[in-house]
């Protein structure tokens, strides 16, 4: 996947005295690539402005890809130093190289960067399960999903509640302290 996004690097915003080099270039449209592991070039499909990060899941289904990310109207717009374009969004866009159309959709349930765990070490690349927080804003739940990888639209194969809520952060990784014992927190 490529992306053209209106968040541009300009290392004379430095120069003129800015604290930081990136800002919002709100002529610049969004564009997106999603580039076949066969092909020879990328497709490009255009969309309004809006900031994309964070992706989180991408899989593709007779030529429509779908991604899943979050998404910002607008970044460095007024604060040269972060996030200043309104709430952030999960949503997952279907991406149409053929036709060039994006559709996007926004998702209910908010989840944290998700994992990959193999099912046992050396598999393929969805031989095992998806795991990741999410937060219900309706009940204050935190849960940890256990979604197979092969499946990961389909219901989860388990779930497990923490005793409280897991805060949101970003860039989380999952390190074991031990294997886990057989009937744990992994599937069968």
């Amino acid at each position: 996947m490529r992306l053209g996004l209106p968040v541009t690097f300009d290392p004379e915003r430095v120069v003129a005295g800015a604290s930081f080099p990136c800002g919002w270039n709100s002529g610049c449209p969004v564009r997106i690539g999603p580039l076949p592991r066969a092909a020879t070039r990328v497709v490009w499909c255009e969309e309004e402005p809006c900031d994309i990060f964070h992706m989180r899941n991408t899989s593709a289904d007779a030529g429509v890809v779908a991604c899943d990310v979050v998404r910002l109207q607008e970044v460095f717009a007024t604060d040269p130093l972060g996030p200043d374009g309104g709430p952030s969004t999960p949503v997952r866009r279907r991406i149409d190289p053929v036709s060039g159309r994006v559709r996007e959709v926004v998702m209910s349930r908010v989840g944290l960067e998700p994992v990959f765990v193999p099912r046992i070490p050396d598999v393929t690349e969805d031989d095992g399960w998806v795991l990741t927080y999410v937060y219900d804003a309706s009940t204050g739940q935190s849960d940890v999903m256990i979604l197979s990888a092969r499946d990961s639209a389909g219901n989860p194969v388990a779930a497990r509640h923490p005793p409280s809520r897991s805060p949101f952060g970003c860039h989380g990784s999952w390190l074991p302290d031990e294997a886990p014992a057989p009937g744990g927190w992994f599937p069968s």
